[in-house]
C-alpha cells in the first residue's frame, strides 16, 4: 500500500466534499422562506387612566322635538277710498320670522268682517281656503303647505254661493256645498238648490253626488266613520215662531240617500257652539243657559250656555255633561284624544273673547274640579290643531 498516494487521495475527496457542503448550503438559504416579523406588543400599564373613545349618539336614539307652528291672516285694506281688502296668509315656526304663503286679492267685506276662511287638513299638509271677492265671486281653493302650490276646486261664477267646507278624516277629500239661495221681496228665503260636492285633491277630480232643493239653509257637515256625511238644516222659522231649530239629517255616500237623524230636532239657538270629537261619534249640546244676558255675535243680547250634555252622535243619547258656574258662561273647544276630557273658554262675550282668555280642562267621567291650564302645552300634549276663537282674523296653532 503506498500510503503517501492514500494520504493525498484522501485529501482530494475532503477538498470536494467540503465544495458540494458549501455549495449545497448556499442554494439551501437561498431558497428557505424568511421568518415574519413579530411586533412588539406594549403591555397596558395596570394604572391606565384613559378614557375610551366616545362613539356618536344614535340620531334615532334623541326624540325630535316638535316645532310649534302659527298660520294666521293679516286684513289689508288696498283703497282708502273703497272698502277693499287684501289677505296675506303667513306662517311662522317657533320664534322665527313670517313666511307669506298667498295673498287672497279684493276680499269682500259684508259688514260684520271679512268673506274667508281657512282650514287646516287634519295630516297638516294642505290649506283649504274659501274667500269672495267684491264682485260676489266665491274661490274656493286647496293649499299645499310644502310646495306653496294652489290648486283651484272651483272658481264660482256671480251669485254662486259655496258652503260647508270641510275636509275628509284621511285629507284626500273635500265636501262642499253650491247653491243658489233666492228671496222674496219681504227678504224671506225661498227655496234654494244645493248640489253636494265632493273633491278627490289626488286626481282633481269634482263630483256632484246629491241635488236637493229645500226652504232649509244647510250648513255643519261632518264625516261619520261609517261612510255617512251628517248635516244640519237650519229649520224655517216665523214671526209668530221665532225660535231657532235646527235638524239633523245623514247623508249615505254609499246610496246617495238621505235620512233623519235620532234627536234629530233641537230647538237651541246656540246650536253653532256645539263641538264634535275627532272622529264625529260624540259632540256637546247645551243644557243649561244662565240668566243673565250677554252680548251676541251681532250687538244683541241674550242668554249663554253655562252647562252642556255629552251625547253618542249615532244614538242621540246622553252618556255625560259638565257645566261652569250658573252665571258663567262656557265655551267648549275640543275634546282631549281618548275622549275623556274637554278643553273650554271661559267667555263673558261669546264672539270677541275676554282678554285674557282663561282656558279649563274638564274631566268628563271622574269628579275631578276643572283644572285652568296653558293652551299652548295642552295643543302639543293632546297634538290638536286649535282654530283661536275670533271675530276677526284667522289663526291656526299646531306643532309638527
Amino acid at each position: 500500500m503506498n500510503w503517501q498516494k492514500d494520504k493525498l487521495t484522501i485529501i482530494g475527496f475532503g477538498i470536494i466534499f467540503g465544495i458540494l457542503a458549501v455549495f449545497g448550503y448556499l442554494l439551501w438559504d437561498m431558497n428557505r422562506e424568511p421568518i415574519a416579523e413579530v411586533p412588539v406588543q406594549n403591555t397596558p400599564v395596570a394604572n391606565d387612566t384613559s378614557k375610551p373613545e366616545q362613539q356618536a349618539p344614535d340620531a334615532n336614539s334623541k326624540k325630535t322635538e316638535k316645532n310649534k307652528v302659527n298660520i294666521y291672516a293679516e286684513q289689508v285694506k288696498i283703497n282708502e277710498e273703497g272698502d277693499n281688502y287684501d289677505v296675506k296668509i303667513l306662517r311662522t315656526i317657533n320664534d322665527g320670522a313670517p313666511e307669506l304663503l298667498t295673498t287672497l286679492r279684493d276680499v269682500y267685506n259684508f259688514g260684520e268682517g271679512l268673506s274667508y276662511n281657512i282650514e287646516l287638513s287634519p295630516d297638516k299638509n294642505n290649506l283649504l281656503i274659501q274667500y269672495t271677492t267684491s264682485s260676489n265671486l266665491s274661490q274656493l281653493q286647496v293649499f299645499n303647505l310644502d310646495n306653496k302650490e294652489t290648486q283651484d276646486i272651483i272658481v264660482a261664477k256671480k251669485d254662486l254661493n259655496i258652503s260647508s267646507v270641510k275636509f275628509s278624516p284621511d285629507s284626500k277629500q273635500v265636501f262642499f256645498l253650491k247653491s243658489t239661495p233666492k228671496y222674496n221681496d219681504q227678504g224671506g228665503r225661498l227655496a234654494a238648490t244645493y248640489d253636494f260636492n265632493i273633491f278627490t285633491i289626488a286626481d282633481k277630480k269634482n263630483e256632484i253626488i246629491k241635488t236637493v232643493k229645500t226652504r232649509s239653509e244647510i250648513f255643519d257637515p261632518r264625516w261619520l266613520p261609517d261612510n255617512r256625511i251628517l248635516l244640519t238644516y237650519a229649520l224655517e222659522t216665523t214671526r209668530e215662531k221665532p225660535e231657532s231649530k235646527y235638524e239633523i239629517n245623514s247623508l249615505n255616500l254609499a246610496d246617495k240617500k238621505i235620512s233623519s237623524f235620532p234627536n234629530k230636532v233641537f230647538n237651541d239657538p246656540n246650536y253653532s257652539s256645539n263641538v264634535f270629537n275627532k272622529d264625529n261619534t260624540l259632540f256637546t249640546k247645551a243644557k243649561t243657559l244662565t240668566t243673565k244676558e250677554f252680548e251676541g255675535c251681532y250687538a244683541s243680547t241674550g242668554t249663554a250656555p253655562n252647562s252642556f250634555a255629552i251625547l253618542e252622535t249615532i244614538s242621540g243619547k246622553e252618556i255625560t255633561s259638565f257645566k261652569g258656574n250658573p252665571e258663567e258662561p262656557i265655551d267648549p273647544i275640543i275634546f282631549s284624544p281618548d275622549n275623556k276630557e274637554i278643553l273650554y273658554i271661559l267667555n263673558g262675550d261669546r264672539c270677541r273673547p275676554v282678554n285674557p282668555e282663561k282656558y279649563y280642562v274638564q274631566s268628563l267621567y271622574e269628579n275631578k274640579p276643572r283644572e285652568e291650564v296653558n293652551i299652548y302645552d295642552i295643543i302639543k300634549k293632546w297634538d290638536i290643531i286649535f282654530n283661536v276663537p275670533s271675530f276677526g282674523a284667522r289663526e291656526i296653532i299646531f306643532y309638527q
